[in-house]
């Protein structure tokens, strides 16, 4: 019925669905090129925020950092399901 209101929609619907992949292509696991970088910021709530140090922040930059690259030290706990895509992921937290 939009289509009968209005013809030109249809011609954009169909050439939208024409560029759209297919559901195997959509699926596909695909591989960062480069490093991403995701900037964070730390928001220490605490009456006195001065009992966490900088080191301490950045120890768990660090591990988060880790965590994401795979090369963390609890990585050979990884189920045998998830092995196949463990690996390093190409984002870095600064």
């Amino acid at each position: 019925m939009l289509f009968k209101k209005f013809p030109e929609r249809r011609e954009l619907a169909e050439k939208l669905a024409k560029e759209i992949p297919d559901a195997k292509t959509l699926r596909k696991a695909q591989r960062l090129t480069s490093i991403i970088y995701v900037p964070v910021v730390f928001h220490v709530v605490l009456s006195n925020p001065y009992l966490i140090t900088d080191d301490a922040v950045q120890s768990q930059m660090d591990a988060l950092n880790a965590d994401f690259a795979g090369l963390n030290s609890d990585s050979t706990n990884i189920p045998a399901t998830f092995q196949a895509v463990r690996g390093q992921s190409m984002i870095q937290f600064v």
